[in-house]
């Protein structure tokens, strides 16, 4: 099981801690002292307000199940992200607010985060935002206090830990679907209306990059119903009878497709791409040698087939040709290759 962990002042520990042991994802939870300037602090002494301490929820959690930003939308929900030095009744510097990471990658999460919630507000938020300098433990009895003591003491409303139990983060999916709903509401396809014929006979197959999903339509002038766009990794004829080949026959035949252009892209991914990599990334996730082997001697040449190409024009050209010289294309099919700049979408034809 994968572990992360995060360290969250809220204001008193004992409802800070009891609200995010409720959050599904959350493996265990642990309150303590952070970031002050004394050793070994005990409880009497942070109450002082003289340690420099905040009473802190020591959080870790399965990336798996719920995610950091997820955690800290929960974190803003339950404190006044513009009060200093005090939540609820209670007030002190030991109770301010603050996120502490030890994972420097976690920061540009945080700044997200921080970033969306100061738009709910004029006054800038009193909430730290500060690598992990030291942490002690608090005193036993303060450890899960809240479920040794059902009637203790929290600045937090009860209905805020149902709420917590309840909550539960929306995977992108689930994020699609509900857009998808409003789409279809809304009649928001209306203008995108076609039929399955491509307008302008014109195929394009080109990478699955993320730079080229709105860009490679745009700077080629199509829109919606005008051309079919075939896309994999690398923009790749790998064999005369793969998936892309098989796309661009049907094109012809059915779509009545009369020209291809290949459109290759610069920086792609694709290039000098290799089994091994995907290999190593394979058995870290769970994949064994065994089931590696047992494809292998079924006849599929991994490193083949995850191969990718080292000079981009190069790859250019071998599609282009296999695609003009495939026995089931028509001689009269114009086959063009290019490469399209990832950034200006800037084409450069390739002979």
């Amino acid at each position: 099981m994968k572990e992360k962990e995060i360290y969250l002042a809220g204001g008193c520990f004992w409802g800070t801690e009891h609200y995010f042991k409720q959050i599904e994802g959350v493996i265990e939870t642990e309150v303590g002292f952070a970031n002050g300037h004394t050793e070994n602090p005990t409880y009497k002494e942070v109450y002082t307000d003289t340690t420099g301490y905040a009473e802190t929820v020591h959080v870790r959690y399965n990336p798996d199940v719920v995610s950091l930003s997820f955690l800290l939308q929960m974190f803003f929900k339950a404190i006044d992200p513009t009060s200093l030095n005090k939540q609820g009744h209670d007030e002190g510097t030991r109770y301010r607010t603050g996120v502490y990471y030890i994972d420097p990658a976690d920061l540009p999460v945080i700044e997200k985060v921080f970033a969306e919630e100061q738009k709910n507000y004029q006054q800038p938020l009193a909430v730290e935002k500060l690598p992990l300098q030291n942490f002690y433990t608090a005193e036993e009895y303060h450890q899960d206090y809240l479920d040794k003591n059902p009637e203790g003491y929290c600045h937090l409303p009860l209905s805020l830990f149902e709420f917590a139990k309840q909550a539960k983060e929306k995977k992108m999916m689930d994020q699609i679907i509900a857009f998808n709903k409003e789409f279809v509401a809304q009649k928001s396809y209306e203008k995108y209306l076609t039929d399955k014929y491509p307008d302008k006979k014109l195929a394009v197959l080109s990478c699955m990059d993320t730079r080229l999903t709105e860009l490679l339509p745009a700077a080629l002038g199509l829109k919606n119903g005008d051309a079919k766009i075939i896309k994999n990794a690398g923009g790749l004829v790998i064999s005369a009878f793969d998936s892309a080949m098989r796309s661009l026959i049907v094109a012809i035949y059915e779509l009545g497709i009369e020209e291809i252009m290949v459109v290759a892209h610069s920086h792609c991914g694709a290039c000098h791409m290799s089994y091994d990599h995907f290999h190593h990334e394979m058995i870290a996730r769970g994949v064994t040698d065994e089931t590696l082997n047992t494809i292998q001697k079924c006849g599929i040449d991994l490193h083949h087939w995850l191969e990718g190409f080292k000079d981009t024009p190069e790859s250019v050209r071998k599609t282009v040709e296999t695609i003009k010289t495939h026995p089931l294309v028509p001689k009269d099919i114009v086959v063009r290759g290019f490469i399209i700049d990832s950034e200006t979408g800037e084409l450069e034809e390739i002979r």
